[in-house]
């Protein structure tokens, strides 16, 4: 912090002026991504977003294998989880769960080190947090994100997460996904709306990735002042 912004913050203190809380963001990139290259996807999102909330981001702990048996291994693609027995991820169909522990310990380890208010994920990040949301209603996991925003994401299809979705999530959320996205189909996107309480949805007309143009960013800022406003209410007096 430079000696400018320090003055003017101790003048507003002696004035008595209190300044606006912002939200703390944590955020999961999607499969086969990492944190800076999603923390990069996202910067008209993140620099709209600045007056009402701060983003850190997360790696996945797993190394996605090479797109093609044989194939060169590419560093940084990262997943939080492989649901088939070859150590890959499929959205049609779930054979395992391999790494989802290991991710899920990741994952709480930084929660608990921060101090969070809510958490972002984005296609198979937000595939994990929707899962990691149920364990949190059955207290299953200390991670207890106040609000969360599920970006392109969809139920998990591994059989063994089935039986988290038998009972809705109760968890101020919002759901963002294109109605052309060709990674994953649309149609899934709906399903995981229908797994949570009240969800706040906004389709777009693009594909797979957090769009910030003028047509999302009333919808954006709306959701954040009003958790803003339900999290931090006597500073806003």
């Amino acid at each position: 912090m430079n000696n400018k912004v320090k003055e003017v913050k101790k003048e507003l203190k002696s004035l008595n002026v209190t300044e606006k809380p912002k939200l703390n963001v944590l955020c999961m990139h999607g499969y086969r991504q990492n944190a800076e290259q999603f923390k990069n996807k996202i910067g008209s999102f993140r620099k709209f977003l600045k007056p009402q909330a701060n983003f850190e981001f997360i790696n996945a702990p797993h190394q996605a294998k090479a797109l093609e048996e044989g194939g060169e291994v590419i560093e940084g693609q990262c997943g939080w989880w492989f649901n088939q027995v070859d150590g890959t991820f499929n959205i049609e169909q779930g054979l395992g769960l391999h790494g989802f522990d290991e991710s899920l310990k990741c994952l709480e380890e930084t929660w608990q080190q921060g101090n969070y208010d809510g958490i972002l994920g984005f296609s198979q990040g937000g595939s994990f947090l929707s899962v990691v949301c149920a364990m949190s209603q059955k207290s299953l996991t200390p991670i207890n994100p106040k609000f969360i925003i599920l970006v392109s994401a969809f139920k998990s299809v591994s059989s063994q997460h089935d039986s988290f979705y038998e009972e809705k999530i109760n968890i101020p959320s919002l759901h963002v996904s294109g109605t052309s996205d060709q990674v994953i189909p649309h149609s899934m996107h709906l399903l995981l709306e229908e797994a949570f309480v009240d969800p706040v949805i906004f389709h777009h007309e693009s594909g797979h990735h957090l769009p910030a143009t003028v047509d999302e960013k009333p919808t954006y800022k709306k959701f954040f002042e009003e958790q803003i406003k339900r999290l931090y209410p006597e500073s806003l007096k």
